[in-house]
């Protein structure tokens, strides 16, 4: 064979690989945010794909297994973003959906084909909620969910909630509802807490506090503040504890109850799932 056909065949075999390379790129469906971060309980779960599926069987699990704890909204025969919310179901009139808090949890795909008609057998999408600790009656400090039964705030903790609103009504004929939430956690002085609380509804206001003893309030931790939408409803609360918190006789280093409440100041009836992340810095 002479040089000029070697060359020939050489170059041809070349034009055949690169043309194989492209043609192969992104053929099949694959899952674009296969292994996303923890997520809350509250949200809307949404499962990308690289190319938009066609054909998808609405009625039964034949292309979208689920399992229990979840349901599958916003069908669509062809699209290249899926969702889906959990089942459980808050109390109020127009409660929140959510999906089983502090879980590891998947949904498998099978068989499912692009627009370009490549079909992928299986794949399987994976995610974890936080844990809600949102308990009621947690209305009165009293009543406040104890941080500190999730883990070490020193390592930090993110937990979710919901300010669900009306709630029906109790045996004796009043009116349930849920306005505010308390959240407690164990502190001393000189100690650096950072807590930080995101929503996606309408402003929610936090205040961090602790049991006063001293007649000069300056010397006492009492900050309140706002989600707002210029930072997308989230704020963060940045504080360290004072000596106003001690009496007479205690320790510098004794430990006290602090507290965090999360409330609206708004009329919107619509349940308000929240974040909050607690970490001493």
């Amino acid at each position: 064979m002479n040089k000029t056909k070697i060359l020939a065949i050489i170059a041809l075999a070349a034009i055949l690989s690169a043309c194989g390379e492209d043609e192969g790129k992104g053929v099949l469906p694959e899952l674009v945010n296969k292994y996303p971060n923890l997520i809350s309980p509250f949200d809307t779960l949404v499962v990308k794909f690289n190319s938009n599926l066609i054909g998808l069987d609405t009625s039964s699990e034949s292309n979208v297994v689920l399992g229990n704890g979840k349901k599958w909204v916003d069908r669509k025969t062809s699209s290249n973003e899926l969702r889906f919310i959990g089942t459980n179901r808050t109390t109020a009139d127009t409660g929140s959906y959510y999906f089983t808090g502090g879980k590891s949890d998947s949904i498998e795909f099978k068989n499912i084909k692009n627009s370009d008609n490549y079909v992928k057998d299986r794949t399987v999408f994976y995610f974890s909620t936080h844990n809600i600790l949102d308990h009621e009656p947690n209305n009165r400090e009293e009543d406040a969910n104890d941080v500190e039964s999730l883990g070490n705030i020193t390592e930090g903790i993110i937990f979710a909630g919901v300010i669900d609103k009306y709630m029906g009504m109790n045996e004796g004929g009043f009116e349930n509802s849920d306005t505010k939430d308390f959240y407690k956690f164990k502190l001393k002085r000189d100690d650096r807490i950072s807590i930080t609380v995101s929503n996606k509804i309408t402003p929610l206001k936090v205040r961090f506090f602790g049991t006063c003893y001293s007649t000069n309030k300056s010397t006492c931790n009492d900050k309140t503040d706002s989600t707002t939408a210029n930072n997308k409803y989230s704020i963060t609360l940045i504080d360290t504890v004072k000596t106003g918190h001690l009496q007479g006789s205690d320790s510098l280093n004794k430990v006290s109850t602090f507290y965090i409440n999360i409330f609206e100041n708004t009329t919107n009836p619509k349940p308000n799932p929240y974040t909050v992340t607690v970490k001493k810095l």
